[in-house]
């Protein structure tokens, strides 16, 4: 009879776990925040193709207030071309960074690429915490960029990330 309590309770914190996810990314989603795409996404590279040169536009359009509500810092480099982004909470932490790469030659459109190049792994693997604050990245990231130029042009790529250590 123990066990089935045990069972019984095991389920239920399982359940209370989803609906609070679940719950949590659908108030994202409300507030544009949050795109449901697969769990891909977090190990890809994504590129923007698109006519804005101005560095800085872009980081100026990135919701700051959005990642900051999620705990995930926005740390600008305009200079060099790149903004990172880390998301420091005790059930999932990663590191990632939207990047400048130049020009392409053959139509002069601009280059950038948002990549999670970092992650802690836990016990079970990447946290569900690690995905939905990578997600909000994106989201945040893709709204800007569209807002901009409605014309960019968005590709996905093998990721390149270093290492899944801090």
């Amino acid at each position: 009879m123990e066990w089935v309590i045990v069972i019984l309770a095991t389920v239920g914190v399982y359940s209370l776990v989803w609906y609070l996810n679940k719950s949590s990314r659908n108030k994202l989603a409300a507030k544009g925040r949050y795109v449901e795409r697969g769990n891909a996404f977090f190990k890809q590279g994504h590129l923007f193709f698109t006519r804005i040169y101005d560095f800085s536009a872009i980081a100026w359009a990135i919701d700051k207030y959005a990642l900051h509500e999620e705990k995930i810092s926005f740390e600008p480099n305009v200079e060099h071309g790149q903004i990172v982004f880390r998301n420091m909470v005790s059930f999932g932490t990663f590191a990632s960074r939207l990047q400048y790469l130049g020009q392409r030659n053959h139509d002069g459109m601009y280059a950038y690429r948002f990549q999670v190049e970092a992650w802690r792994e836990g016990q079970y693997g990447v946290t569900r915490q690690d995905i939905l604050g990578a997600n909000v990245v994106l989201t945040m990231i893709e709204r800007a960029i569209l807002w901009l130029d409605p014309a960019t042009e968005v590709q996905r790529a093998a990721g390149e990330y270093k290492t899944k250590l801090f």
